[in-house]
């Protein structure tokens, strides 16, 4: 019996082992196959990848070759138009608490105010939205900020206190406007040089 036995078990014993080898064998080799795949398909990705972030790096020079030039006039105008707007406050200032109306002081403001309104017109596009939408409300108003101001020195002057005080309140309200312009303006610049918080 204990020849039996071992008679059976001798041919199972090496059928499981050559069945295991087998396994493993046709496991190793499938392995194999899927590693050189996925290194295949690695590879190709790559190659893809490289081509086209090479594409992008060229569409973003070309891009940024164009709009330099963007961001420096736009630079331009912002310095530009606070100068203006730096004399515009100043000159109306002055034609309102030194002047007379429709003096020579007035006739100052009224030159700046005409040099800022031509400057800004044809430099308004390179200007952001919020920037344009104020200058765009002052302007509207600006001339008649020393305008009605000049007629309520009249007519303080033929006795109306209260139409002189009701023109200097909306000359001041109006003037407000001027230094919120500028503070967007240092801003934008900042934002456009790149040196913003």
């Amino acid at each position: 019996m204990e020849q039996f036995i071992s008679h059976i078990f001798t041919p199972t014993i090496i059928v499981g082992a050559l069945t295991y080898l087998g396994k493993k064998v046709i496991d190793n080799w499938f392995q194999a196959k899927v590693n050189n795949y996925k290194s295949s398909i690695k590879s190709i990705a790559d190659k893809e990848i490289m081509l086209y972030k090479a594409e992008l790096d060229k569409t973003s020079l070309r891009f940024n070759v164009k709009t330099s030039g963007v961001y420096e006039k736009q630079a331009l105008v912002f310095t530009e138009l606070y100068g203006m707007f730096a004399d515009l406050e100043h000159d109306a200032d002055v034609a309102i608490n030194q002047g007379i109306p429709w003096d020579d002081k007035y006739q100052q403001f009224k030159s700046t105010h005409i040099k800022l309104l031509t400057y800004w017109r044809r430099n308004r596009i390179l200007l952001p939205y919020n920037i344009d939408v104020l200058i765009q409300a002052l302007q509207r108003d600006t001339f008649w900020l020393v305008e009605h101001y000049g007629s309520g020195e009249s007519r303080l002057r033929q006795g109306d206190g209260d139409g002189h005080k009701e023109q200097k309140q909306k000359t001041e309200i109006l003037k407000e406007s001027i230094p919120q312009i500028k503070s967007r303006l240092i801003d934008e610049f900042r934002n456009t040089i790149g040196v913003s918080d």
